[in-house]
């Protein structure tokens, strides 16, 4: 990978937060770390997942903690004009 180097900018006001940098750096780290066992979700999962509607029929992606998770918020997205 590439090194960002900050150590040029010596207002701290003007650059990124560090912790902003240890968060983004574990979220990609912790995205990339999946479990033995747990599917990663693919374009063509996601597509078949949300294209026209929902194809609750496939247990491999729904069965899933993400995929339960996904469905949650997708729905909270469609029904939120709805209140």
């Amino acid at each position: 990978g590439l090194n960002l180097q900050l150590d040029h900018i010596q207002d701290p006001t003007l650059r990124p937060l560090d912790e902003l940098f240890t968060d983004h750096f574990m979220q990609g780290l912790f995205k990339h770390m999946k479990g033995a066992g747990e599917p990663a979700w693919t374009y063509e999962d996601y597509d078949d997942a949300f294209g026209d509607g929902f194809n609750l029929s496939n247990h491999r992606i729904w069965g899933t903690r993400e995929g339960k998770e996904r469905f949650e918020l997708a729905l909270a997205d469609r029904l939120f004009d709805h209140r």
